[in-house]
């Protein structure tokens, strides 16, 4: 459900709203219990795959959930005729800032696993851009996505520096 949310053209499911924050909150848990365990300098690499596999699953569930959100407002705001370029723009936008929060939070935290994924959540946010946004009858829409995209892809380096406040 969360792929189709971002992705796809879905909006929130009022049906199956409480499976999805289960989910989430479910992998949240999850991703809080795995990465409580071994130091970063003793990890083999079959922990190093599962806590990547915890935050891929945490984060692509709460990208969805945003997403599938943010789009059952706009539509619920502008009617269900409203446009679906600006739908388009939004899941870019998740997508984007997605990885612009996981690059931040990877070098705030020290979560190497968060940084990594920052590379997944940006290439689809560059998918969606050249399949969904650039194929869209609206010119403000496209541009919007552009300048979100742009922005991220801005901004990663500066927050993918160690955090000056860690020690």
């Amino acid at each position: 459900m969360a792929a189709s949310l971002l992705l796809g053209r879905a909006t929130w499911p009022v049906d199956h709203a409480a499976a999805l924050w289960w989910g989430a909150a479910i992998a949240a848990l999850g991703y809080a219990l795995g990465s409580r365990f071994a130091p970063a300098a003793t990890r083999p690499w079959t922990t190093v795959a599962f806590r990547l596999g915890l935050a891929a699953t945490c984060s692509w569930m709460f990208a969805g959930i945003l997403a599938g959100w943010l789009t059952g407002v706009y539509h619920w705001w502008f009617g269900a005729g409203a446009s679906h370029a600006y739908c388009a723009t939004l899941r870019t936008a998740v997508l984007a800032l997605t990885g612009l929060a996981l690059a931040w939070c990877g070098a705030r935290w020290n979560r190497p696993e968060m940084s990594r994924l920052m590379y997944p959540f940006l290439l689809l946010g560059a998918y969606r851009l050249a399949a969904e946004d650039l194929h869209e009858d609206r010119k403000v829409a496209l541009f919007l996505s552009l300048l979100v995209y742009g922005a991220v892809l801005t901004a990663i380096p500066k927050l993918r520096k160690p955090y000056a406040g860690s020690s």
